[in-house]
């Protein structure tokens, strides 16, 4: 059981961690865009640790938004997708997990380049947001932050709809009589 204020810190600080991770692969892997650092494993390694810390103080303050805002109707579908359930963080930790996969074999080189491909059709879904937003992103750096929070709600959201049918389905027999009635 995580409690309230944890759960509810998770969407605000993915929110916060998606674009910031582009940040660090974009910006400082490469010496040529600012901070204009040497891409050592040291300053990437900081750089990673930086923004996950920057994503856990968002991650509080958002918290904090949140639980004010939903806080009187913690059934709906707002608060279900800002505040996940445990069943739904669950389902979420299984989607970032296959996206950390991936991204380490794809962006990282971790394993064979093959490795990547099973993933691929998982990613795609939990990019839609991004990959709607790509005509725009392509000119804009505001459109790809817009997308990469978009994808974690998105993410956030996917989930507690999995959870849901999960949950249905275990309660549902196979003719279709309830079970533990």
């Amino acid at each position: 059981m995580v409690h309230p204020f944890l759960r509810a810190m998770v969407v605000p600080s993915l929110m916060a961690l998606f674009p910031a991770l582009w940040f660090v692969n974009r910006n400082v892997t490469t010496a040529v865009l600012w901070p204009h650092l040497e891409p050592t494993a040291d300053v990437i390694v900081g750089a990673v640790v930086l923004a996950v810390l920057g994503a856990l103080v968002v991650g509080v303050i958002g918290a904090a938004l949140v639980r004010s805002v939903v806080g009187d109707r913690p059934g709906s579908f707002p608060a279900r997708v800002f505040v996940p359930d445990d069943r739904s963080l669950g389902v979420l930790a299984i989607w970032l997990v296959v996206i950390a996969g991936w991204a380490a074999v794809a962006m990282v080189d971790v394993g064979p380049f093959w490795l990547e491909y099973p993933f691929w059709p998982i990613v795609v879904v939990a990019g839609l947001p991004f990959l709607v937003l790509a005509p725009v992103a392509i000119h804009s750096w505001t459109a790809v932050v817009i997308g990469l929070v978009a994808c974690a709600l998105w993410l956030s959201a996917l989930s507690a709809v999995l959870a849901d049918a999960l949950e249905s389905r275990e309660l549902v027999g196979e003719r279709g009589e309830r079970l533990g009635s």
